[in-house]
């Protein structure tokens, strides 16, 4: 309830003394979700926000992560729109979690180098799962890809919700049909020089059903 977060908002804020009208403006700006309340108190530990300009405070999840994409994205839309947004379209579309050596080879993407320096852009959106686990199909003790998934599903969400992320926009079908035709090829070639990436992800009937749909749309 509402005295719930006005408690954790003064907790948290504890050092920098807020009066009670800040702590109630902080909360009303929540939209009384409490992860918007996490992440704009780690904002003002930060130094991205301040008490005396709590106006400035974007509105609501939506809005925070409408201002937290614009300052960290906004600048370059067109690379955005190039680099970025196909990794989030393949993300969201994706049945499972993917593993990142399989997004560099859905997307075609030759250089290392350049995919790891894209994925700096979305450490702030995205979480690294490291995988401790071996293959136990294979002999050599060579450890299973990490994996990269949202921070929070509530950013899939506003990703695919063109209303409230307007430029970030991405389109869930956009990221069927790229992992859709991508494995359509595979299935087509006949060819085993492939078969790591999607024996790994176990998509078999489910992704070709899913690319029967996607493709018959084209």
């Amino acid at each position: 309830n509402s005295e719930d977060l006005l408690l954790y908002v003064r907790g948290e804020l504890e050092k920098f003394h807020p009066t009670e009208e800040q702590v109630k403006q902080i909360v009303e700006k929540s939209q009384g979700v409490f992860l918007y309340l996490s992440l704009c108190v780690e904002g003002i530990h930060n130094g991205d926000y301040s008490l005396e300009h709590l106006d400035k405070l974007p509105d609501g999840l939506n809005g925070y992560y409408y201002e937290f994409f614009t300052r960290q994205l906004g600048n370059d839309i067109a690379r955005y729109k190039k680099d970025i947004a196909p990794i989030l379209q393949l993300m969201v579309a994706s049945p499972t979690i993917m593993t990142l050596p399989f997004i560099q080879y859905v997307l075609g993407i030759e250089s290392e180098r350049n995919f790891y320096d894209t994925l700096s852009k979305l450490e702030h959106v995205t979480r690294i799962v490291k995988n401790s686990f071996y293959d136990r199909m294979k002999d050599t003790k060579v450890p299973l890809p990490d994996k990269i998934t949202f921070f929070h599903n509530s950013i899939e969400n506003w990703l695919t919700n063109r209303v409230v992320s307007g430029l970030f926009y991405v389109s869930k079908t956009d990221g069927t049909r790229i992992i859709a035709k991508q494995f359509y090829k595979w299935t087509a070639e006949a060819s085993e020089q492939d078969d790591d990436y999607w024996g790994a992800y176990d998509y078999g009937l489910q992704v070709l059903g899913e690319a029967q749909m996607v493709l018959s749309k084209d």
